[in-house]
């Protein structure tokens, strides 16, 4: 554990955020109550070369997405769980006809 008096953080992360988050889905999706399952771009790229830092300040590296989870209170098995592409459905969305 580490404490930090910057903010009320008490751990440090993980540095392959990407790695952790795919962990967390993972789980999430083998409890069955996950349903959709999509990744928006929406955090810094944090590479070796230009590597970025939390507010601890902890080292991370992540490809910069977000994974975005929907649930439902009914049993979904893994082969129902539905893949969206939010990124290309919302900019075919937003392009001009």
């Amino acid at each position: 554990m580490k404490f930090n008096r910057r903010t009320i953080t008490t751990h440090t992360i993980d540095p392959d955020v990407d790695d952790t988050r795919s962990g967390l889905a993972t789980d999430i999706a083998y409890s069955q109550a996950l349903v959709k399952i999509a990744n928006v771009k929406g955090s810094l790229v944090s590479t070796m070369a230009a590597t970025h830092y939390n507010l601890t300040p902890d080292p991370y590296l992540s490809n910069g997405l977000r994974t975005v989870l929907f649930f439902d209170k009914r049993p979904t098995t893994l082969d129902e769980i539905e893949l969206l592409d939010w990124e290309s459905a919302r900019l075919q969305t937003v392009r001009p006809q």
